[in-house]
């Protein structure tokens, strides 16, 4: 071998050997870095431990006074004409109530806390609490079907942000706060603290976790929950699918998540286009309230009370036998609910609907962080709310663009039989 080529090896190999992996005794002051992470880790644990502790507290005076307003509700009518035959009267109240004391407590919760997450560092009125509270309680007692979660959701995020305020946090403390409020409500209602808390960081954008506010938001979800004291609502599905062969079962459970994402896509246009025929009456709130309840009050003396009030003993008598874009969250929940075996099924169904409902959402506010498809360009960071059909478009040299391209052809080729 030529001596110059020789060396030239030698060179090129010093150089490769020079470029050494850093080594952990060379790192300088790690011991700063701990400090401050232990220091931020006591700081969050308490913070979501008082936090959590504060909105199972709320959750539960919540969740009490249900079942009471109800009893009141059937005393007023001495049991002689059905209660949602107040509705009407039940609606106007409770719109007097928001406007009087706490407009922001109107519409869902969870929209409404993720909008001030994003918008408002978290801020929200204090009053937004009992006033939710109120006017939900109200709404129930009388067979307004609503759910529990968003005014729990709402709770938590109004006392958390009190407890901010009282504690003068920063704006960007005041936002994970709120967060863990939002988690603790959730984790409480429904007796779920482990998806409570990844529900929590998981609504505030599509495909997006803050990441940041797990540990808090866990604290948070577990105290809220021994705090309420709720156990997970529905019963427990036993043998229900002993009887089906595994593969059976897993393409059951596809074909299951596809028809729910489409019956959850079929709500949020439903919802979206209710609300934009009513805009034009937005100035008339109190006639929007009082046509809403006469048309509900029609609606169940034709088609029955089934479905009035929170729904839950319908759910229970269906599980028994006897009768939505946070894929991580209810897989988790299903875990938690179910047993074992049927959690990973419906974790698997979760996934499924998640991917059918699209770039839709029932909370406006929520911010697209990913594309549902690799065929798919969508802008990210925006609200779902913002997004038209002409936002999302076909990716270029996709097998989209191509089977597209494929059938489009196919089509539009004359047929032998025809003239040309």
């Amino acid at each position: 071998m030529p001596l110059s080529l020789s060396r030239s090896l030698v060179r090129l190999r010093g150089r490769g050997l020079s470029d050494e992996s850093p080594r952990l005794s060379d790192e300088s002051r790690w011991y700063t870095e701990h400090t401050a992470l232990l220091i931020s880790t006591l700081k969050w644990a308490l913070l979501g431990a008082g936090a959590g502790l504060c909105v199972g507290l709320g959750t539960r005076a919540f969740l009490w006074s249900l079942p009471r307003s109800a009893d009141l509700a059937r005393a007023l009518t001495f049991g002689r004409i059905p209660v949602f035959a107040l509705l009407p009267l039940a609606l106007l109240a409770c719109v007097w109530i928001i406007r009087a004391f706490a407009p922001d407590a109107r519409g869902h919760g969870t929209e409404a806390v993720i909008t001030a997450v994003h918008q408002r560092s978290g801020r929200v009125d204090w009053l937004v609490a009992p006033v939710k509270l109120s006017a939900t309680v109200v709404t129930l007692a009388f067979g307004g079907s609503v759910g529990k979660e968003g005014p729990a959701a709402q709770i938590g995020a109004a006392l958390t942000s009190l407890f901010a305020d009282v504690l003068r946090l920063r704006d960007e403390d005041r936002r994970r706060l709120v967060i863990c409020g939002l988690s603790g409500g959730f984790a409480a209602v429904f007796g779920t603290p482990v998806s409570g808390a990844l529900f929590g960081i998981e609504v505030l954008s599509l495909g997006r976790i803050e990441y940041s506010v797990i540990f808090p938001a866990l604290v948070a979800g577990i105290v809220a929950h021994l705090a309420c004291g709720v156990r997970p609502p529905f019963p427990v599905l036993g043998e229900a699918f002993a009887d089906r062969h595994q593969v059976r079962t897993i393409v059951s459970m596809v074909a299951a998540g596809a028809l729910f994402g489409l019956v959850a896509l079929l709500l949020i246009e439903s919802l979206r286009f209710g609300e934009r025929a009513l805009r034009r009456f937005e100035h008339h709130p109190y006639f929007v309230a009082a046509a809403g309840g006469s048309a509900l009050v029609l609606l169940y003396a034709i088609a029955g009370d089934t479905y009035a009030g929170l729904g839950t003993e319908t759910i229970n008598g269906v599980l028994a036998g006897t009768m939505a874009n946070t894929p991580i969250a209810a897989a988790v929940m299903a875990m938690e609910l179910l047993p074992a075996p049927e959690s990973v099924y419906a974790a698997l169904a979760a996934s499924t609907a998640f991917l059918m409902v699209g770039h839709r959402s029932v909370y406006a506010s929520q911010k697209i962080g990913l594309s549902k498809s690799a065929g798919l360009d969508i802008q990210l960071g925006g609200p779902i709310g913002d997004v038209s059909r002409s936002d999302v478009r076909i990716r270029k040299g996709s097998i989209t663009e191509r089977v597209l391209a494929w059938t489009t052809r196919d089509t539009s080729r004359p047929n032998k039989d025809e003239p040309a």
